[in-house]
């Protein structure tokens, strides 16, 4: 049942190529278990290309897990910097990450000094006023739910 739910429906690259190793592996174990040959059929990948969207809560689970809110404050001054950042590893994930640079209306791609992992990186109150109404409709489950609050 899980592996028809997320069969189609992973984001990510990364996650596609892992996904595709598993559905391997599970074909083939079933084909060689005549236990389970009967009952589960050669499983066929999906990969339908799909991007994130403000219309539903991918982007809330995805921030749970990888992203983070940040405020601080500037040594110089009485000024503070807000951010909004989503990391991901790898190259082939860059076309999702930038797709985030559309959604916002705002933001850059920053590159870690890790090799291959990278930030969407929003700075700015200005620009930050643009995941509010997202967040609001599709809110955080985890401690990054306190985070965006504050």
């Amino acid at each position: 049942m899980i592996i028809h739910i997320f069969n189609g429906n992973i984001v990510l690259p990364s996650r596609k190529i892992v996904f595709k190793k598993f559905i391997d592996f599970y074909n083939k174990k079933c084909s060689k278990n005549t236990a389970y040959s009967n009952a589960a059929a050669n499983i066929d990948i999906l990969d339908f290309n799909i991007l994130p969207s403000l219309n539903n809560y991918w982007l809330s689970g995805f921030t749970d897990a990888e992203g983070c809110f940040t405020a601080s404050f500037l040594s110089n001054s009485q000024a503070f910097r807000l951010r909004f950042i989503l990391s991901q590893k790898g190259d082939k994930n860059l076309p999702i990450l930038s797709h985030f640079i559309l959604l916002f209306n705002a933001g850059v791609i920053e590159a870690h000094s890790i090799k291959q992992n990278y930030s969407y990186v929003l700075s700015g109150k200005k620009n930050c006023y643009n995941i509010y109404s997202y967040f609001d409709k599709f809110s955080l489950k985890t401690k990054k739910y306190t985070s965006y609050v504050l």
